[in-house]
């Protein structure tokens, strides 16, 4: 029927991503609505780490790291994992220094080319190289959330590397530390 509407709840991601108009994600510990929209707007402007860690996969892993430079239309970012970033989004108004989560999709990360800032470098844990994608799991500290990169094609790199990976800006989310991203302040 033509400009039905039907309502579907499951708990299948790709499933709603797929068949979805809009999406209403509920967050379970909060039993709060987490945040409502189209399937690619939840994907590209998580309102919170909660989204940002459970559209895709693999997830999301925010980095910690702090504002070195904030500004009315773009924020620099020092990760505490070793990287940098510039993020089009505005921090006026913050210190230097205030602890921040820096997040990229493991889909878009690319290796650090020559003239391009490393987001992102690490000591690889699991190398999983599937022909049309290589994902790396990266070592982190006890406590951190578990870094995920997916590479495009069969990346040549063996485990126990150390790769420094970037991203393009537009690509990047920063979140305050209680984790609502700078997008929707």
């Amino acid at each position: 029927m033509p400009n039905s509407t039907m309502i579907c709840v499951t708990h299948d991601q790709v499933e709603a991503m797929t068949l979805a108009t809009r999406i209403v994600v509920l967050n379970n510990q909060t039993h709060m609505i987490a945040q409502i929209g189209t399937p690619l707007q939840l994907y590209e402007c998580s309102e919170n780490t909660f989204l940002a860690q459970f559209i895709g996969s693999p997830k999301m892993s925010p980095v910690e790291g702090t504002i070195s430079a904030p500004g009315q239309g773009s924020t620099e970012v020092n990760v505490n994992a070793g990287g940098a970033a510039t993020v089009p989004v505005g921090s006026a108004g913050m210190a230097a220094g205030t602890a921040v989560q820096l997040g990229v999709s493991p889909e878009d990360m690319l290796p650090t080319g020559e003239g391009d800032a490393t987001v992102f470098e690490g000591e690889m844990a699991i190398l999983e190289k599937l022909g049309e994608v290589t994902v790396i799991y990266f070592k982190v500290h006890e406590g951190e959330a578990q870094v995920i990169a997916k590479i495009l094609g069969i990346a040549d790199m063996q485990r126990g590397e150390m790769p420094r990976l970037t991203a393009a800006p537009e690509k990047l989310h920063l979140f305050d530390k209680s984790g609502h991203s700078f997008f929707y302040k």
